[in-house]
C-alpha cells in the first residue's frame, strides 16, 4: 500500500484503532506503599536502561537505588511528554485546524489535525497520571524535579526567540514534525526495557496512536513545503535542525536529582555524564539512528538543496 494510501485509511479508521481513548486500561500502577521496588514485577526497566548506570564509579549501588535512578528518569520521560503534548503538539494542531499559517491545507487535514488534538489530549491526561502515580511512590515532590523537566524547554524556547517573530510558528512547527516522527521509535525504545506492565500497556497504546500522527505531520510538511518562499523554507529547514539536535539529546539533567538523593556531589554527577554521555556515539551517531524519519523526509523533499541548510546538517555531522 503506497504510503497516501496508508494515511487515507488510517484517517478513516481513526475512531475505531485509537489506542488511549479506546483502551478499557485505566494504566493503574498499583505500586507497593514501602518503597520496596526489588523484584522483576516491580522493576521500571531491564537493567540495560539508564546508560550512567554502567559507569564503574556507581557500580555499588543496590538494585533499589538503581530502580530510583531508573524510575526518576522514566518520571521525566513521562512529565516532559505531558508538556509536549499540550504545549506544542495541540498548539500546532489548533492552528492547523484553524487556518493560521501562511500556507493552505485540505480540508481533510485540517478535520485531522482535530483528531490529533483529542488524541494527544488523552495521551496527556494519562502520562501525567502516570506521573503523578510514580511521584507518589518515591515520594518526589510536585516541584523536585520541575527545574530538570523544565531544562528542555528552556533549551526549546530559547531556540525559538532566536527565530524573527513572523517566523516562529514555523519553527515550532518543524520541532513538531521532527518530534511526532521521533516519538514513535522513543516509545518503541522506552518498551524494549520496561518490565512493568501497566506502564506497557501505555506507551504500547500511544503508541498505536503516534504512528497515525507522524503520518499527519509527514502529510503536513508535504502540503506545506511547496508554498514556502525561499526564505521561509531556509528558516523551516535550520528550525529541523535545531529540533534535530534538541531532541535526540539525552536529557541528563534528572540524574542531578537521583544521583543527588543518593548522596553524590554535584560536581561527581557532572563527571559520570560527561563519561558516559560527552562522546561521539552520543552527540551524533544516535542522533542519526534516532532521526532517521525526519532526515529521510527532508531528503526526499529536496531540503538539503538549501545551502545554508546543507551547511549546517553538515556541520552537525547529520548529513
Amino acid at each position: 500500500m503506497k504510503a497516501r494510501d496508508r494515511y487515507s485509511a488510517s484517517s478513516v479508521a481513526w475512531d475505531k484503532r485509537a489506542g488511549v481513548r479506546n483502551n478499557p486500561e485505566a494504566y493503574d500502577l498499583r505500586l507497593p506503599t514501602d518503597g520496596d521496588t526489588a523484584g522483576t514485577e516491580r522493576s521500571w526497566h531491564l537493567p540495560t536502561y539508564a546508560g550512567i548506570l554502567g559507569h564503574p564509579a556507581l557500580g555499588g549501588l543496590t538494585d533499589s537505588q538503581r530502580e530510583y535512578v531508573k524510575g526518576t528518569q522514566l518520571l521525566e520521560f513521562v512529565s516532559k511528554q505531558t508538556r509536549f503534548e499540550v504545549d506544542y503538539v495541540n498548539l500546532v494542531a489548533s492552528r492547523l485546524a484553524h487556518g493560521k499559517y501562511n500556507f493552505e491545507m485540505p480540508e481533510q487535514l485540517k478535520l485531522d489535525a482535530l483528531k490529533i488534538y483529542t488524541d494527544e489530549a488523552y495521551h496527556a491526561y494519562y502520562t501525567q497520571k502516570i506521573a503523578n502515580q510514580i511521584r507518589a511512590h518515591f515520594k518526589v515532590g510536585q516541584c523536585d524535579i520541575d527545574d530538570h523537566v523544565g531544562d528542555f524547554y528552556t533549551k526549546t524556547e530559547s531556540t525559538f526567540a532566536s527565530v524573527a517573530v513572523e517566523h516562529r510558528p514555523l519553527a515550532i512547527l518543524a520541532f513538531v514534525i521532527t518530534g511526532e516522527n521521533q516519538i514513535v521509535s522513543d516509545i518503541s525504545e522506552q518498551m524494549k526495557g520496561i518490565v512493568f506492565e501497566p506502564i506497557r500497556a501505555m506507551f504500547r497504546d500511544h503508541m498505536r496512536d503516534e504512528v497515525f500522527h507522524a503520518q499527519f505531520f509527514s502529510k503536513v510538511f508535504e502540503q506545506c513545503w511547496p508554498q514556502l518562499t525561499p526564505h521561509e523554507k531556509e528558516v523551516m529547514g535550520l528550525g529541523f535542525g535545531s529540533a534535530l539536535e534538541i531532541l535526540a539529546a539525552p536529557r541528563t539533567s534528572i540524574y542531578y536529582f537521583s544521583l543527588g538523593s543518593l548522596g553524590y556531589s554535584q560536581r561527581e554527577i557532572a563527571s559520570f555524564i560527561k563519561d558516559t554521555y560527552e562522546t561521539e556515539e552520543w552527540r551524533t551517531t544516535r542522533v542519526v539512528d534516532r532521526m532517521r524519519p525526519t532526515l529521510d523526509m527532508l531528503q526526499e523533499h529536496g531540503v538539503f538543496k538549501l545551502p545554508a541548510v546543507s551547511k549546517e546538517f553538515k556541520r552537525k555531522q547529520y548529513i
